[in-house]
């Protein structure tokens, strides 16, 4: 009699386990499935993908806009804040980096890029409708102490005839540049800038009538393409 009962005790545990693995299995899924939080408590509805590590929080979308600034190395006595204008000559191609002034957020609020994280790139001339001007085209981001491939450019800044001691004092110059004050203010170059740039691209070693003046605000740079920052960089 005691065999008779586990036989038909038996045959219902073997059939509830794949009821009770169902279950499991539904539960993972709603899990994987749950909706998004975008970090201020308001619920989006949205499906996080978590199960695959996919969180397409780190994504920035193309149009997204990244405010830097190009800081003076060294001597800063005219700019207290050591945000720094670059002067171009027109043919000017100069590598630089811009440190981001201000955290980059996504759609949902969170902070992708973060400040003091650090552009790498080029001023690069070009003309536009026949006139001679530059823009900074971003190639890398430095976050912390891993690099990224990025696509991010600035506005094109046209060459001026308009070049003041107000405008230029506190800059960062190319060679070609120095040499188009120089011919402008004399040995007062010198007192007015608080650097220069080395090794030029493409300086062609004349005065110019016309330069390039890049100030602080010029330097928001707008991204090209969606960029996703990758997921072990979250916090």
């Amino acid at each position: 009699m005691i065999l008779g009962m586990a036989a038909t005790v038996l045959p219902s545990i073997l059939i509830s386990v794949p009821a009770i693995a169902t279950d499991i299995s539904d539960v993972a899924q709603n899990y994987n499935n749950r909706p998004c939080n975008n970090g201020n408590g308001n619920n989006r509805n949205q499906p996080c993908n978590y199960s695959n590590g996919n969180n397409r929080g780190l994504q920035l979308s193309r149009g997204t806009i990244i405010n830097t600034n190009y800081l003076n190395q060294g001597n800063n006595r005219n700019q207290g804040n050591n945000r720094g204008r670059m002067i171009l000559a027109p043919g000017d191609n100069v590598n630089s980096a811009l440190v981001v002034s201000e955290p980059v957020r996504n759609d949902r609020g969170q902070v992708v890029i973060p400040q003091g994280s650090r552009l790498e790139g080029q001023f690069q001339s070009v003309t536009v409708n026949g006139n001679p001007g530059a823009r900074y085209i971003a190639n890398r981001v430095v976050i912390g102490n891993r690099s990224f491939s990025i696509q991010a450019v600035s506005r094109v800044r046209s060459a001026t005839r308009d070049i003041t001691r107000q405008n230029v004092e506190g800059g960062v110059a190319t060679a070609a540049a120095r040499q188009g004050l120089s011919s402008l203010f004399g040995d007062l170059v010198s007192n007015i800038l608080v650097g220069g740039v080395a090794g030029p691209v493409n300086s062609r070693g004349r005065a110019y009538d016309r330069l390039i003046i890049f100030n602080p605000e010029d330097l928001q740079l707008i991204l090209s393409r969606d960029w996703v920052r990758p997921d072990n960089l979250q916090r």
